[in-house]
């Protein structure tokens, strides 16, 4: 009896031990974005270290939310807001943001960018799983997220998500003082979430060639839009649906339908971008950062015009 109680005493040393070391040595070898217009780390750091119960308005989506929503701008309008996105961010990685989001905040209107909504199920690449998982805090909901985001991957496959130490520990070659002294809770974003493009790259419009088509929602993402509703309407929180205006071509035509028809069927608050684009005034020369993005002179036009359309449910 006695040896059965020393053995299963020294197990569980040996795994105390074990989990004392991944926890210890993960935030070190762990990779940080904090430098740069793409600083998830320090964005999404920067949102937890808020005050809590500060903000009217949370954007979640991917590189079109971060790139068009300017909380500077908004903020003119009287409207605190911040942008929790991160790259080609998935609906079911958006829905757990918005779940992390409300730990900490309870705005009056949620704001999902839609670009990510398709006719085809989007299998992200493990980049984009890593850059959205690494920055979250160990939480039963960062659980479920990893368990959305590996759907389909072998559990070989998975446990790097899940012990980030097993992806980063080659990294030793490459630790710098930050990685031992950085400290999450001092991170602070100066553009709260959006990601600052200056430069204008010019791009051409398109003439489409069925404007009208409309494609039908994956069930994935119809499954997840229901899910951030639900979410917000047991939070009492405004849930608003909007598409960041760029050249939309022939390949997204039907899903950006698919999103207007979905939202007028399910009566959520639309801003529907692409519509707006000649009442935006948006210069093709002057206003994008590239085919996809707004730079700042497009991002500010657009935020002026989402601040008067957002405004009657901030009140």
């Amino acid at each position: 009896m006695k040896n059965t109680v020393k053995k299963i005493i020294k197990a569980a040393a040996f795994i105390l031990l074990v989990v004392l070391c991944f926890s210890l040595l993960t935030p070190v070898f762990q990779k940080k974005s904090t430098e740069g217009a793409w600083n998830y780390t320090t964005k999404v750091n920067g949102f937890r270290n808020l005050e809590e119960n500060s903000l009217d308005m949370i954007v979640f989506g991917s590189s079109h939310a971060y790139c068009s929503f300017v909380p500077s701008v908004l903020s003119e309008y009287g409207i605190s807001s911040y942008v929790l996105a991160t790259q080609q961010q998935p609906s079911y990685i958006s829905y757990h943001y918005m779940k992390e989001a409300l730990k900490t905040q309870k705005p009056k209107v949620i704001v999902y960018e839609t670009f990510m909504i398709s006719s085809n199920e989007f299998v992200p690449d493990d980049s984009v799983i890593y850059d959205a998982a690494n920055q979250l805090p160990l939480s039963v909901n960062k659980l479920e997220m990893l368990r959305a985001a590996t759907k389909g991957k072998k559990a070989g496959e998975k446990l790097p998500f899940y012990l980030t130490l097993l992806k980063y520990h080659n990294r030793y070659g490459d630790l710098t003082d930050e990685d031992f002294y950085y400290d999450p809770s001092a991170d602070s974003d100066e553009y709260s979430g959006y990601v600052y493009l200056e430069n204008a790259k010019p791009v051409e419009a398109i003439t489409l060639e069925n404007p009208d088509e409309t494609s039908t929602i994956c069930d994935r993402d119809l499954e997840y839009l229901g899910k951030m509703a639900k979410l917000c309407e047991e939070n009492g929180i405004k849930f608003v649906l909007a598409y960041a205006p760029y050249v939309v071509g022939n390949d997204r035509i039907g899903d950006l339908n698919a999103i207007a028809e979905y939202a007028e069927n399910n009566g959520i608050p639309f801003y529907n971008g692409y519509k707006e684009f000649d009442s935006l005034s948006l210069d093709l020369e002057t206003d994008f950062y590239g085919t996809n993005h707004l730079n700042y002179s497009g991002a500010t036009k657009f935020s002026r015009a989402f601040a008067e359309y957002i405004e009657e449910y901030i009140k």
